[in-house]
């Protein structure tokens, strides 16, 4: 980063003060996507710097940055067409950029971070990193499919380790796979989909969602749909697609991460870029690559290794695959999940705990939107199974396209709708809250679906199919299935147990309102829920409780899958 010019004077106060202007050189792969995230680097770096005046300058002065891009192939794209286990197990795209920064030729070198190896250069650092896009993975299928052999392109061994597995039960009933293909395919994404839609002989292909998303925006902001040339879209469109789970489907350490790499020495740097860092993201980052780095590194490992941030509360971990050694690995954690409480004193935590409620479906549940109607694309996101309609009405939906695509709060949700009602389910929020649904939009406007047929660019109509007593608000309407009920004779019993615990762990802040008046001590005790909708209600309860000067216990946010193990 130089000094290269002086930009025109500014007057204040009759002094004029000369605002010297900054070059800054970012490097990156040539690729499309290693474009638009080197571009977006500088966006943000430009954009800190309008938001935030120089003080030691001066009054009123700023500092103008002029950002020079420099694209280049790395190995990785030489070698195109070399399967990646042929060649260096780490660094294959990142490497070439050493000597560059090294050298002074380049600042910063905008990376995917899942790229980079484990272990540390000499004399580079990571020096900042923007917030986290999706990390997941996206399974496309061509809309031909319908079962039996699938011939799948990834040159991932981590995926092609994990796919079978989940895929045994997130498809739905009707669909089941008797045979596994998977071939090896390189190149960059719209190569990829290219060569997947082409190829009669290939069924499906798994790329990440994030790039899928950064490349379909880079679309719309250049205008490529409304000229025809958008080559990632036009391959999109009709494919069934599914957004696989993290907690079943880790990923590449740190993918969906940007890494902007520097010189070491160069402080400068680190206090510009101090503007954009996202701390949450850089530690998340790193938790996930020093799992891999314990297990050996490499990008040749069957191994998918997830951490998310929980309402800052914890860490939740998940490590799925294969060791170097063979050893199999299948764990999931989370750092504050009550490890110390005994099962049995945690109401809530055994599935006998739902017997004093029963879930009563409403009779005749219509469907929220008119199917003759025109309107943009149709979803539907599945608090529970339970709230999943059974009428003739609704398979007829299903059937007929008037829904474009299905999301779930979880995994036991998807395989529940997946091997009873037979549902292709698109993706599901991981129990985490319906907020935490990874980028979808993009990709459902792309792909299409049964929107193509009515207005594709409409307004979206979104419902979540939920209890009739739980609260409204949101993107989502609300669209009341069913009813939760208490069950009256079990009153005592319910009691009795309520009074045996130390801990909560509640689905509704309608089954807490209704356990407290049954037992008012509970109050004051430990609760905890899941980190979506429920938390939210519960700690506007909290909060409204300690406002009035009420004793009131901890609300902790608590994975239930967690509980299970306690």
């Amino acid at each position: 980063m130089s000094s290269e010019s002086k930009s025109p004077s500014n007057q204040m106060g009759g002094v004029t003060q000369e605002q010297p202007k900054t070059r800054l050189r970012i490097a990156a792969r040539q690729s499309a996507l290693a474009q638009w995230q080197a571009r977006e680097v500088g966006r943000a770096i430009l954009a800190s710097q309008d938001l935030d005046v120089d003080s030691h300058r001066g009054p009123g002065s700023r500092a103008t940055i002029e950002i020079e891009y420099q694209f280049r192939e790395s190995l990785g794209d030489q070698r195109g067409e070399d399967p990646l286990w042929k060649m260096p197990a780490k660094g294959v795209f990142t490497e070439d950029f050493v000597a560059d920064l090294q050298e002074g030729r380049a600042d910063l070198v905008v990376h995917s971070w899942k790229d980079l190896p484990t272990d540390p250069r000499p004399g580079l650092e990571i020096l900042a990193t923007l917030p986290r896009a999706s990390a997941e993975d996206v399974l496309l299928i061509k809309p031909q499919w319908r079962g039996g052999r699938l011939c799948v392109f990834t040159s991932s061994p981590r995926r092609s380790w994990s796919l079978p597995r989940v895929l045994s039960w997130a498809l739905p009933a009707s669909y089941t796979v008797d045979q596994f293909e998977f071939r090896p395919v390189r190149g960059n994404i719209a190569t990829r989909l290219k060569k997947w839609r082409h190829d009669a002989s290939v069924d499906a292909i798994v790329v990440a969602l994030a790039a899928l998303d950064r490349l379909l925006e880079d679309e719309i902001a250049r205008g490529l749909r409304i000229s025809g040339n958008a080559e990632v879209s036009e391959q999109l469109r009709g494919a069934k697609w599914m957004i696989l789970p993290l907690s079943e489907f880790p990923t590449a350490p740190a993918q969906g991460a940007l890494a902007i790499e520097g010189r070491a020495d160069r402080s400068d740097l680190r206090e510009l870029l101090s503007r954009i860092h996202c701390p949450e993201t850089a530690e998340a980052a790193e938790r996930e690559r020093d799992l891999l780095r314990a297990q050996g590194g490499g990008c040749h490992q069957k191994l998918g290794v997830s951490v998310r941030s929980i309402r800052h509360e914890g860490w939740w971990t998940v490590v799925r695959g294969e060791s170097e050694t063979g050893r199999s690995l299948n764990d999931e954690a989370f750092s504050e999940s009550w490890p110390e409480v005994s099962r049995d004193r945690i109401f809530g935590c055994r599935d006998s705990d739902q017997k004093f409620w029963t879930r009563e479906p409403l009779v005749g549940a219509q469907l929220p939107w008119n199917s003759n109607a025109a309107s943009g694309p149709r979803g539907l996101f599945v608090s529970r199974t339970s709230a999943w309609p059974q009428s003739d009405e609704f398979r007829s939906a299903l059937r007929n396209q008037d829904i474009d695509f299905v999301f779930c709060a979880g995994v036991k949700s998807w395989r529940q709708l997946a091997k009873n009602a037979d549902v292709w389910v698109n993706a599901c929020a991981d129990s985490l809250g319906e907020e935490s649904l990874p980028a979808w939009k993009r990709l459902a406007r792309a792909i299409g679906c049964g929107a193509t047929q009515r207005d594709p660019e409409g307004e979206w109509d979104l419902h979540r199919l939920t209890n009739e007593a739980a609260p409204g608000g949101g993107e989502w309407k609300s669209w009341s299935t069913y009813r939760v009920l208490p069950e009256a004779s079990r009153e005592e019993e319910l009691r009795a147990r309520l009074s045996d615990c130390t801990h909560y762990y509640w689905m509704s802040r309608q089954q807490f309102e209704y356990c407290v008046r049954l037992f008012p001590e509970l109050k004051t005790r430990t609760s905890g829920c899941g980190p979506g909708r429920t938390y939210v209600e519960l700690r506007n309860l909290w909060d409204q409780a300690k406002a009035a000067g009420e004793a009131i216990g901890p609300l902790d946010v608590v994975m239930r899958q967690a509980l299970a193990q306690s």
